[in-house]
């Protein structure tokens, strides 16, 4: 999909972390009227990034993101998490 080839060009295109560009990808699956990413924005995005929401990765992920709340992530969660796994 167009996204997902998006979501690889940014990927390989830069191997440097950018807070900034964190923001903006939390956007694309954050709810519209709040700042968290609830289960239809983490579907959309396992679903981008080609990893099935029940594998173990997801559980991962969450817990190195130090998600309070088990398939939901804030914006502090999500660039907290990700600035440590760059």
């Amino acid at each position: 999909s167009r996204k997902s080839a998006k979501l690889a060009s940014h990927h390989s295109a830069s191997s440097n972390y950018s807070s900034k560009q964190c923001v903006v990808w939390f956007h694309e699956y954050a709810t519209a009227d709040e700042d968290v990413i609830g289960p239809e924005g983490m579907e959309k995005f396992c679903e981008d990034i080609g990893v099935e929401p029940e594998n173990i990765v997801m559980l991962v992920l969450a817990w190195k993101l130090d998600a309070k709340q088990m398939g939901f992530f804030t914006l502090a969660e999500w660039l907290k998490g990700f600035s440590e796994l760059q």
